[in-house]
C-alpha cells in the first residue's frame, strides 16, 4: 500500500523539477533572474502557507532555529535561484538540468569534511571524482568557449549552494523534529521578503506581456517551488531521504527530453554521456556511504 501512496508524488516532484528549467527558458523574455527567483519564492510561499492552515500546522516558536533556516533558504532559495536563470541566458536548460544532478555530490562532500566525522570510503572518492569528470564531459571542456565561462560557473555555485542545505538540515535542523513543512514555509517566505527589492529594481526584461512567459512563472512558483516541497517531504515521510534523492536522477532525463522535444534545443553526444557519467557517479557514492 506504501509503494503505491508514494509513487504518485515522486513522479509529479521529478516532473516539476525536470520541467522548471524549460519554464525558466521560456519565462525569461519577460521576467528577469531576479524576477523569476523573487515570484516563483512569492507563489511558493503562498502555496505552503495554505496548506499549513489546511492541515494546522504550527510555525515554531524557538526563535534561534531561524537563523539556520535563513541560511538553507540562501542556500537552496536565494543564491541558486538568481543565478541559475542568468546561466540559461547563455546555456540550454537540458545543459543545466544535467548539471544539477550535481547537488547530492556536493551533499555527500560537505557532510565528510564539515559535519560529520566518518571514515571516507575509497569508493566514495572514486564515485566523487567520476561524477566531476562526468561534468567535465557535460560541459565539453574542449570547447568550453562555446558559452561565457562564467555561466559554468553560476552553474558549479548553485549546485555547490544546493549541497549545502541537506548536512545543514541534518546537524540543525533534524534534531529539533520540527514540522518539515513549517520550516520550508519560513525558508520560503524569507527569501521573497529577501528578494524583493531586486524585483522592484530590476524584476522585468520586457513588459511585454504573453500568456507563455507568465505561465510559466506560474508553473514555477506553484508547483516547482510550492507543492513541491509538500511532495518531498510526502517521499520521505513513506519511504525514507534515500528514496527521495533519486529524484536527482529521474528529473534530469525529464530536462533533456523535455529541452529537446518542445524547446527544440540541440544536444550534443557529451551532455546525455556526460550525465549517464554524473548520475553513475551520484549512486556508487550514495551506495558507499549507505553501506556503513
Amino acid at each position: 500500500m506504501t509503494s503505491r501512496r508514494w509513487l504518485a508524488p515522486y513522479l509529479l516532484l521529478s516532473l516539476t523539477w525536470g520541467l522548471s528549467f524549460m519554464f525558466i527558458e521560456i519565462a525569461l523574455p519577460v521576467f528577469s533572474p531576479f524576477g523569476i527567483a523573487f515570484i516563483r519564492n512569492l507563489l511558493g510561499a503562498a502555496v505552503l502557507w495554505s496548506y499549513l492552515f489546511y492541515k494546522k500546522i504550527s510555525i515554531p516558536r524557538d526563535k534561534s532555529v531561524f537563523g539556520w533556516i535563513f541560511l538553507i533558504g540562501l542556500c537552496s532559495n536565494i543564491i541558486p535561484v538568481v543565478i541559475v536563470p542568468f546561466a540559461q541566458t547563455e546555456v540550454t536548460s537540458s545543459l543545466t538540468g544535467i548539471t544539477n544532478a550535481m547537488s547530492p555530490i556536493f551533499a555527500v562532500i560537505f557532510t565528510l569534511l564539515l559535519f560529520k566525522h566518518e571514515p571516507v570510503k575509497p569508493m566514495q572518492i572514486f564515485g566523487i571524482l567520476l561524477a566531476f569528470f562526468g561534468v567535465a564531459v557535460v560541459f565539453g571542456i574542449w570547447d568550453i568557449e562555446s558559452a561565457p565561462w562564467w555561466a559554468y560557473l553560476f552553474l558549479l555555485i548553485a549546485v555547490t549552494s544546493f549541497g549545502l542545505v541537506a548536512p545543514i538540515i541534518a546537524k540543525y535542523i533534524a534534531p529539533k523534529s520540527y514540522p518539515p513543512v513549517a520550516l520550508a514555509t519560513i525558508q520560503v517566505t524569507m527569501a521573497a521578503v529577501v528578494l524583493l527589492p531586486t524585483f522592484l529594481l530590476y524584476g522585468f526584461n520586457s513588459y511585454n506581456f504573453s500568456i507563455g512567459p507568465v505561465l510559466a512563472i506560474v508553473i514555477i512558483g506553484v508547483f516547482s517551488t510550492g507543492f513541491a516541497f509538500t511532495w518531498n517531504y510526502r517521499i520521505i515521510a513513506l519511504v525514507g531521504s534515500s528514496v527521495a534523492a533519486t529524484v536527482n536522477f529521474v528529473s534530469p532525463i525529464v530536462a533533456v527530453l523535455a529541452g529537446v522535444a518542445l524547446l527544440n534545443e540541440p544536444l550534443t553526444w557529451n551532455e546525455p554521456v556526460g550525465g549517464v557519467i554524473v548520475i553513475l557517479g551520484n549512486a556508487i557514492t550514495q551506495r558507499s556511504r549507505a553501506n556503513k
